[in-house]
């Protein structure tokens, strides 16, 4: 199955939040207060994937109300924090959507991300992900994190997005998507 079919048969979104959403770096102020940075750029897009009919959901290993503050005003409403198991998570949501794994992407970065990256239909890896991430990812962004990139603007999730680009920009993109640096099994 190559790249874009994978990213068209999905329906539902799974990511990671610190180190995908984020810079993965947390800020703490002097009263031990914690703050992340999230890319507005990334909320916009995330907008236009639901807009194009696809879920999205947040799935952090951290309970952080910083995270369920972003979601709200994302208008996310599957927020799993504080999971231990990202995989159990990701079933949770198949039964709630009616959906199968292969259905489902999922971007993450770090080695607790790997049992949901193994069992998704596309698996989605930031530049700076963990080697081992990197090694079952079926997608790997162009862009490094740092600062927060642009991650709804990769070739990748433009095709997932199903949305139609004026004249000159989406044949650049379609012309792009065969060269996308991937591992597909």
């Amino acid at each position: 199955m190559t790249l874009t079919e994978r990213a068209r048969n999905v329906r539902l979104l799974c990511l990671d939040v610190d180190g995908v959403l984020t810079d993965a770096g947390m800020y703490y102020g002097p009263d031990g207060e914690v703050l992340k940075k999230f890319n507005t750029r990334d909320g916009m897009g995330l907008a236009r994937l639901r807009a194009a009919g696809v879920a999205v959901a947040i799935i952090s290993g951290e309970d952080s109300g910083i995270v369920y503050a972003r979601a709200a005003k994302l208008k996310i409403d599957d927020v799993y924090c504080g999971s231990e198991n990202k995989r159990l998570a990701i079933d949770e949501l198949c039964a709630k959507h009616g959906l199968d794994l292969p259905q489902v992407g999922y971007v993450g970065d770090d080695l607790n991300d790997l049992p949901a990256l193994e069992c998704v239909g596309l698996a989605c890896a930031v530049a700076d992900a963990a080697e081992q991430v990197k090694a079952v990812a079926h997608y790997v962004t162009e862009r490094d994190r740092r600062p927060a990139g642009r991650f709804m603007n990769e070739p990748v999730i433009l095709s997932l997005r199903r949305i139609r680009l004026p004249g000159r920009l989406s044949k650049r993109i379609l012309r792009l998507v065969p060269r996308l640096r991937m591992t597909c099994s």
